[in-house]
């Protein structure tokens, strides 16, 4: 069962981060070109998780990636 959990949350993490990047409804975009972002964004936000990085710094990043 464990196994599948880490699917899920790996599968979870995506679909939060591709949303995000829906969310910016940026003209031009492509599918293509949306998932490559939320790729991008999930192994930065992933790398700074890792790190040891505070929510603060985290929110950040996920602000400047979505150019809020």
């Amino acid at each position: 069962m464990h196994r599948w959990e880490t699917i899920q949350k790996c599968v979870n993490k995506f679909c939060g981060c591709l949303s995000r990047i829906e969310l910016r409804r940026q003209s031009g975009s492509t599918m293509q070109d949306m998932v490559a972002q939320a790729c991008s964004l999930c192994k930065t936000l992933d790398r700074l998780q890792n790190s040891g990085q505070d929510a603060k710094s985290l929110f950040a990043v996920t602000a400047t990636s979505l150019h809020l």
